[in-house]
């Protein structure tokens, strides 16, 4: 554009050859006027433009309109956290058991423990056992055999629910054909200290057991210094008061201390556990 312009100012003498300026040229110059405008033309024609275009600055490109490549962030990578190790789990262990704040109880196991014969243990209560009102320091009785029979312990009740030192005795043959009164003619099966009960039969567990052969008779003796309880009897020493089919129980006697001064016809008030 600046090439094509600077050849018509060369041409018209500086003065520009657009339509505005060819209104400006004064008549007198007409033919001067014509003559420039063929050479303004043929100018032109070279140019590959027209003398009627007016001149006017040429246009700015257009801007390539490359894509604008938005860059991609970069991934966010989140540090690696190590996995949470397993808990230890420690062995599990039962609890402590609290310690007992009550007493030890000194009454024995209600059931035998089966002695030492290896038989079958059996138990018998004598009648009316409840019903037992009188007491002493010993009750004196007899057991006649039906069947071999072996004792392993007793059952019986105190004057009063308290700790009393209980000791049993026994001998073979009837307490008549010897010295009952003799406590070296007795063997002692049990003795210790028994939390004794008016109320319920405590059993005693004796440390040897009383063997009857068939047919035999033995006697039996149990004191305790706080008071065992027995039924008064009406019926003659040694009559049969309880019986069942291994053994017969006869009425004895009540001493008001121990081998010492026999008192009332006294019935074994309790439980006799045996094996046969």
């Amino acid at each position: 554009g600046k090439i094509r312009d600077y050849a018509l100012e060369s041409l018209t003498g500086g003065t520009s050859v657009s339509r505005r300026t060819k209104k400006n040229v004064s008549t007198a110059n007409a033919k001067a006027a014509l003559y420039g405008e063929k050479l303004q033309e043929e100018v032109c024609e070279l140019l590959g433009g027209s003398v009627d275009e007016e001149t006017l600055p040429p246009a700015p490109a257009p801007a390539s309109s490359s894509p604008t490549k938005s860059s991609t962030p970069p991934p966010i990578v989140s540090p690696t956290i190590p996995p949470t190790p397993p808990p230890i789990v420690s062995p599990t262990m039962p609890p402590t058991p609290a310690p007992s704040t009550s007493p030890p109880s000194s009454k024995r196991p209600t059931l035998p423990s089966g002695g030492g014969g290896g038989g079958v243990v059996k138990m018998y209560t004598t009648p009316d056992v409840n019903k037992a009102g009188d007491n002493a320091k010993g009750v004196m009785f007899q057991i006649i055999a039906k069947s071999k029979i072996s004792i392993t312990g007793l059952d019986i009740m105190g004057k009063d629910a308290k700790e009393s030192d209980v000791s049993i005795y026994y001998q073979n043959g009837s307490y008549d054909k010897f010295d009952a009164l003799d406590k070296g003619k007795w063997n002692e099966v049990f003795k210790g200290k028994v939390m004794l009960d008016p109320d319920e039969l405590v059993n005693i567990e004796l440390d040897e057991d009383i063997t009857i052969p068939a047919g035999g008779t033995a006697s039996l003796y149990v004191v305790s210094k706080k008071g065992v309880l027995f039924r008064k009897s009406s019926d003659k020493e040694f009559s049969i008061y309880a019986q069942n089919t291994d053994f017969d129980v006869q009425v004895g006697l009540s001493t008001k201390k121990e081998f010492q001064k026999p008192d009332k016809l006294a019935e074994f008030a309790g439980r006799i556990v045996y094996q046969i």
